[in-house]
């Protein structure tokens, strides 16, 4: 996975509004909840609120089951028209339309998290479609951006600097086909990447490659303690 993550009126869906998480954890490792908050500030295009609230609730059922419950800074703000990853076959050609949103939005850094939401992140037919025609969603922090740089060849901080707001994009189009709830991680595993957290090989853990589990995945004590520093 490349990692690097209203003024309209759209209603006022319930993003985060509480329910119970159903289901028991797939092991025993890393029960002690964390503590604190964090605050989604959030992006949104065409895409059907409803559903993005969907999968937002379910997120935020996730961390709120651990302790780190998420807020929505204010009323959605417009996303920018899509694509997010433009034409042309040179990084900084397909990265061009992103890079321009996060040094708008993401620098300097604040104490919270983007979530960007559009229909479409790629230029259908584009040379960018070839890599990214099944994201489903990018995220990017500055704690993974040396990661980032060994597995893609892309430093993204030459783009933005050292520090900036962690950021998380979803694809409308893959939300309206998933279902949320305990099942589906997507968003609750991109915001882990926003947190700092890598890939992990553990099937039980919440940063696995798959994003589907039959239980509610859990974070190692490692993990917790890399997020609330």
């Amino acid at each position: 996975m490349l990692l690097f993550l209203l003024g309209c009126s759209i209603g006022e869906p319930d993003w985060l509004a509480p329910s119970v998480v159903e289901g028991t954890p797939c092991s025993s490792a890393g029960v002690l909840p964390l503590t604190g908050q964090r605050t989604l500030r959030l992006f949104l295009d065409d895409t059907a609120p409803a559903i993005v609230a969907q999968h937002t609730r379910a997120a935020a059922d996730y961390y709120r089951r651990i302790g780190l419950p998420l807020r929505i800074d204010g009323p959605p703000q417009r996303a920018p028209e899509p694509p997010l990853l433009g034409a042309g076959s040179a990084p900084e050609a397909i990265l061009a339309p992103l890079i321009a949103f996060a040094r708008q939005h993401a620098v300097p850094a604040q104490p919270d998290t983007i979530l960007l939401v559009v229909m479409s992140l790629v230029i259908p037919e584009s040379p960018a479609a070839r890599w990214f025609s099944e994201l489903s969603a990018l995220s990017f922090s500055p704690q993974l951006t040396q990661l980032a740089a060994e597995q893609t060849g892309i430093d993204l901080r030459a783009y933005l600097g050292e520090d900036f707001t962690p950021m998380v994009i979803l694809s409308g189009e893959a939300l309206s086909v998933r279902r949320p709830g305990k099942h589906d991680m997507l968003l609750a595993h991109e915001l882990g990447h926003a947190l700092g957290l890598a890939h992990e090989t553990d099937p039980d853990n919440l940063l696995r490659q798959e994003r589907w589990f039959s239980c509610i995945p859990v974070l190692t004590d490692a993990q917790r303690e890399q997020i609330v520093r």
